[in-house]
């Protein structure tokens, strides 16, 4: 998996368990580098033409909400309606099954969405 260095620095601190504030630097700068805002709304369409844009937004995501910051739901909102934008252009159903269900990050955001939703 090829990533940009500060979301891979941010996704390894937050997998080895390193320090969260660390990790939060390193989505800082990666949104700087991205010129996107410090917010998660600027997630929308800064990494959309990103070689792994879903494994960045889940990355800052779960980052965000390891530290409790209050971004992090927006955040999710944000990663779901970009993945299921991208799932919608496919017309095969299985295919569009394969992309929603066989990609781990794909995976992880439809997980995250569905825990989030009453009753999940």
């Amino acid at each position: 998996m090829v990533l940009p260095p500060a979301e891979k620095q941010a996704w390894l601190e937050d997998r080895q368990g390193a320090g969260t504030a660390q990790a939060l630097q390193w989505i800082e700068r990666l949104l700087a580098a991205a010129g996107a805002g410090a917010t998660a709304e600027a997630l929308v369409g800064a990494f959309d033409r990103a070689e792994h844009a879903h494994r960045i937004r889940l990355t800052i995501l779960q980052v965000w909400a390891r530290a409790g910051d209050p971004r992090a739901d927006a955040a999710l909102q944000v990663a779901h309606s970009a993945l299921l934008r991208e799932a919608d252009r496919i017309s095969d159903a299985a295919l569009r099954d394969g992309f929603l269900t066989h990609i781990p990050e794909h995976r992880e955001i439809l997980a995250l969405w569905a825990r989030r939703q009453p009753g999940g």
